[in-house]
């Protein structure tokens, strides 16, 4: 039959903007900011309880960035150009920024800014690590975890429960894995049972990128998300006893309890906190002014990951009345390093040659 005059073909409606996806990026990669920051003041002699609730607080940062990455990774839409597509793109991006970044920290920011003596043998390992700054290693941590997505992808797509039970095998591996380890150096017979390379960085993070695509794609209820959010300050204040205590639990709960990305607490917080923010935050909108200002910020999240370390060092060489481990002038490096490291990355970004590496 001809087609009718006028008639035109039909278009796929366009993808609404959820703005809890770019807000949840901002928020995590601000509370990451804020863990290097504070870390003179948790890392003293003596910690305080407003410290030990305000670090514990921000513990599942690097886990809510995992599952945010898988939120956006693992989609259909993501995958809709096929494999090499996918991975081209990703690599496009990542594997330049890890390498660059990499090469910066170790061959000018750690001689140059920080003092560091360099050594050829430290060169390496500081490579094979991704040492040479705190936080390089989560660069490896997504490039690996985007080489399996092509592999998550078809299975979690198939149904919710194929993607949560796939999210609680892997988040569940981890922290028991966490405690093996813990009871195995109290044995007297440590061995390190978790990766440490930039090869093997992303195996403990699987479970952690499949539940957070299962989460935004499958969000549960909202009355489970409000009692996950109750929950959650329950839990920082057992994280927050745990700093100011350690070793005073028995054993197998001081195992399970220490602050670690990989212990059974942690996991449970991150697990309890983006339940709480997919199930309250999924059916958020916002107008044309809100989407403006979410849309760059989110963008430049990454690369403000990226440099943020530089500020959080430097702020205190600019200012010695901030080298201290009280937590009033850390909350100042905080907000310094925040505002300095957003608007370098919201001009960085607009740069064609330097846009690739962040």
């Amino acid at each position: 039959m001809a087609r009718a005059a006028g008639a035109t073909a039909p278009t796929r409606a366009a993808r609404p903007y959820i703005p809890f996806l770019d807000a949840m990026r901002v928020i995590a990669i601000i509370a990451v900011l804020g863990i290097h920051a504070i870390a003179p003041a948790y890392t003293a002699d003596t910690v305080d309880w407003p410290t030990a609730l305000l670090r514990s607080a921000l513990g599942p940062a690097v886990p809510v960035f995992v599952m945010m990455s898988g939120a956006l990774n693992l989609t259909e839409g993501a995958h809709r150009r096929g494999t090499a597509a996918f991975l081209r793109t990703r690599f496009l991006r990542l594997l330049p920024a890890a390498l660059a970044w990499s090469a910066l920290y170790m061959l000018v920011v750690q001689p140059l800014l920080w003092g560091t003596e360099l050594t050829g043998k430290g060169l390496i390992r500081q490579a094979i690590r991704a040492d040479a700054a705190p936080h390089l290693y989560f660069l490896w941590v997504v490039l690996g975890l985007s080489l399996l997505s092509p592999v998550l992808a078809p299975f979690v797509e198939r149904s919710a429960g194929h993607a949560y039970a796939l999210a609680a095998a892997g988040v569940a591996w981890t922290p028991l894995t966490a405690v093996a380890a813990g009871l195995l150096d109290q044995a007297d017979a440590p061995m390190d049972l978790l990766p440490g390379s930039i090869l093997t960085f992303f195996l403990p993070y699987v479970g952690y990128y499949v539940l957070g695509y299962a989460l935004v794609t499958h969000p549960p209820s909202r009355s489970i998300g409000w009692t996950c959010a109750a929950l959650f300050p329950l839990l920082v204040a057992v994280c927050a006893w745990e700093i100011l205590h350690p070793g005073e639990a028995p054993p197998l709960l001081d195992s399970a309890l220490v602050m670690s990305y990989f212990s059974p607490l942690l996991t449970a917080m991150s697990v309890v906190l983006f339940v709480a923010a997919a199930s309250l935050g999924m059916s958020w909108r916002v107008g044309d002014g809100g989407r403006r200002l979410l849309r760059p910020l989110a963008s430049a999240s990454f690369g403000v990951y990226l440099v943020h370390m530089v500020f959080v060092a430097e702020l205190r060489t600019w200012f010695p009345a901030l080298e201290s481990e009280a937590l009033g002038p850390n909350l100042v490096v905080w907000a310094l390093a925040v505002v300095l490291s957003f608007a370098l990355m919201l001009v960085w970004i607009r740069i064609p040659g330097l846009r690739r590496f962040v």
